[in-house]
């Protein structure tokens, strides 16, 4: 596990040199062995979630040679072992939850089949389905409506979801 989180690291330092960064926090991130539980500078904390989220969304990685449903199956596990980086927000990605980062990117730039990507949809707003309802930052739009402009297949994801609320 822990192997797998300074490759992701690793992957996701050399995915900020080639996409634009938020904010100058993102230069100062600590590794994720390096002070990972040192809550009292959130702004430096590596979040494993968000970074495995942007690759998914990059179309630098070659991710569609992966064995159907392994992305999905990665963030099962991380929502297995850390639950809470789910929820949280990313100040290098500009106060990001892990949902708004996957619903602002665009669809085309994700190589997974299909399936894999409404199932990954589901997983990011079954551990917090209140981001895909709430307000972007930057226009006041709803981050679920985002995500069905920019492609992803989760129009029938919000409809269950808010009849499921509902009752």
């Amino acid at each position: 596990w822990q192997k797998f989180l300074h490759i992701l690291y690793a992957t996701d330092k050399a995915l900020t040199s080639i996409r634009p960064t938020t904010g100058p926090a993102c230069a100062a991130a600590k590794t994720p062995l390096s002070d990972s539980n040192n809550e009292s500078s959130p702004s430096s904390r590596f979040r494993p979630v968000h970074a495995w989220i942007r690759c998914i969304t990059s179309p630098y990685l070659g991710l569609q040679h992966c064995r159907p449903y392994g992305c999905w199956s990665v963030l099962r596990v991380m929502g297995q072992r850390i639950p809470s980086e789910f929820k949280a927000r990313d100040e290098c990605d500009g106060g990001r939850t892990a949902f708004q980062t996957m619903a602002e990117s665009p669809s085309k730039n994700c190589c997974l089949c299909l399936e894999e990507i409404r199932d990954v949809m589901e997983c990011l707003m079954d551990a917090d389905h209140r981001s895909a309802f709430s307000p972007r930052n930057s226009d006041g739009r709803l981050i679920g409506h985002v995500a069905l402009e920019n492609g992803w297949p989760c129009r029938d994801l919000f409809e269950r979801k808010t009849s499921a609320s509902c009752a």
